[in-house]
């Protein structure tokens, strides 16, 4: 029972030291943030972009003591627009054809995966959860490794 309390007693010390810290240290961090923070921005008016020059708008955020006097602001480019150009809608006859072979060869996977699916059922054992743990993973994964090469057989001689 005392080894408990003094294990009680230790975690409880370790949270209020970890607590202490992170305080302390995020206090810090907020206290150097503070000043930049209470500068008012509300005070603040300027012109309209459309009406004004960049260097008048330069010379009120100075005048506002948001802006250091030295400091150098740039603009923003806008880049420039490219034509949209039409893709290439011609395809040669090898490139058609070859189109039409993959989606064939696709469409024959899907089928073959789905023939695969409605053929192969796990066992009991694989389909429950049990305390055996990785010994039984092993053996599903076996069978799973077993039905897949049967049925690949089967499927070739097309028995299916």
């Amino acid at each position: 029972m005392k080894l408990i309390l003094q294990i009680a007693l230790g975690v409880c010390l370790g949270i209020m030291l970890s607590a202490v810290l992170s305080v302390a240290l995020w206090g810090s961090f907020f206290l150097k943030l503070l000043p930049a923070l209470s500068t008012p921005v509300s005070n603040v008016t300027l012109n309209s972009p459309a009406t004004t020059s960049p260097t008048l708008i330069r010379d009120e955020l100075i005048a506002a003591g948001l802006l250091e006097p030295n400091s150098v602001i740039q603009p923003f480019i806008q880049p420039e627009q490219q034509p949209i150009v039409a893709a290439n809608t011609t395809k040669t006859a090898a490139e058609t054809e070859a189109q039409q072979q993959q989606l064939a060869a696709q469409e024959e996977k899907r089928k073959k995966d789905q023939a695969f699916k409605n053929w192969y059922h796990k066992s009991l054992d694989c389909m429950t959860p049990n305390e055996h743990g990785h010994n039984i993973y092993v053996a599903c994964g076996n069978e799973y490794a077993r039905a897949k090469a049967k049925f690949e057989e089967l499927y070739q001689q097309g028995k299916l």
